[in-house]
């Protein structure tokens, strides 16, 4: 999510709400500031993130992104190999 925030920042250097938001998570996560301090050398369009969720648990996805050239529209798909825990989980979180 910090790399998504630089990529933010750089379309958009100006807006006081991006600026903000980047401005409170530094004060109030160490965890955050010290991934913001080192910016992504490239953005990418797919991924693979795990997260924690209070009913399914721990989760691992493929995050893939599509973006709508022109606007700041973006889809961001999660996905599981089918039949796994990590797809049950999803379908638990749906």
């Amino acid at each position: 999510m910090a790399g998504d925030l630089h990529l933010q920042l750089a379309r958009h250097p100006g807006d006081p709400a991006v600026i903000a938001l980047i401005s409170e998570l530094q004060t109030c996560s160490e965890r955050f500031a010290a991934l913001w301090a080192h910016p992504p050398e490239t953005g990418s369009s797919s991924s693979r993130k795990t997260f924690r969720h209070p009913v399914a648990g721990t989760v691992t996805v493929d995050c893939d992104y599509l973006e709508v050239v022109g606007s700041d529209l973006q889809i961001v798909m999660w996905t599981a190999p089918p039949e796994s825990p990590d797809a049950r989980a999803l379908s638990l979180i749906a």
